[in-house]
């Protein structure tokens, strides 16, 4: 009989499970999933909303100044975003994709904005 409160186990005194040890590399489940694409989304929601502006607002003979002027902020947004949201895996991907969406959607809303200006309506 092994004497109380002691683990015995084949005469080593070892708990039943035997001996607990490394086993590998283990890797840290995220304890809550974040939203993947949220802080893309925010940016490109940034940059449309912010062209529409400027394309409704200012004259047209500055536009294209403002237009880049919001292109450099969506730029430094999408990076601000990709660092509040914290996962550092594919975080120059998720910038890229964020700020030429971005960029991209300043560039459709300044096309229109030129086509309406010079329409003949």
């Amino acid at each position: 009989m092994p004497a109380p409160g002691r683990y015995h186990s084949q005469g080593r005194g070892l708990p039943p499970w035997g001996v607990v040890a490394d086993n590998g590399a283990m890797t840290i489940p995220e304890l809550a999933p974040r939203r993947r694409y949220g802080a893309i989304a925010a940016t490109w929601a940034f940059a449309l909303v912010v062209a529409v502006v400027i394309a409704v607002v200012v004259p047209l003979d500055s536009h294209f100044r403002w237009f880049g002027l919001v292109g450099g902020a969506t730029l430094i947004f999408a990076f601000a975003a990709q660092l509040v949201d914290g996962r550092p895996s594919g975080f120059i991907f998720r910038v890229s994709v964020a700020a030429l969406g971005g960029m991209t959607l300043i560039g459709i809303v300044a096309l229109v904005a030129v086509l309406a200006a010079v329409s003949p309506a």
